[in-house]
């Protein structure tokens, strides 16, 4: 399966330890940049295989990078 780059971020970050307060702020950041990719990510199929809902760019990203995710 595939893997975004805000997804390998995670995991590298995640190695450093969870106490500090930047940990957190990287964090959340992690956070900000996977949904932004994502949107990106489900507007290029979208514009890829025009027609296409907004329900099949989302169960494509599901598919192909979330499950990776979890």
């Amino acid at each position: 399966m595939a893997q975004t780059a805000t997804q390998w971020l995670r995991k590298e970050v995640s190695k450093l330890g969870t106490r500090s307060r930047f940990y957190h702020d990287v964090m959340e950041l992690i956070d900000e940049a996977e949904k932004k990719g994502e949107e990106q990510i489900k507007d290029a199929y979208k514009s890829d295989r025009y027609p296409c809902s907004d329900d099949d760019a989302k169960q494509y990203y599901n598919e192909t990078y979330k499950t990776q995710a979890q």
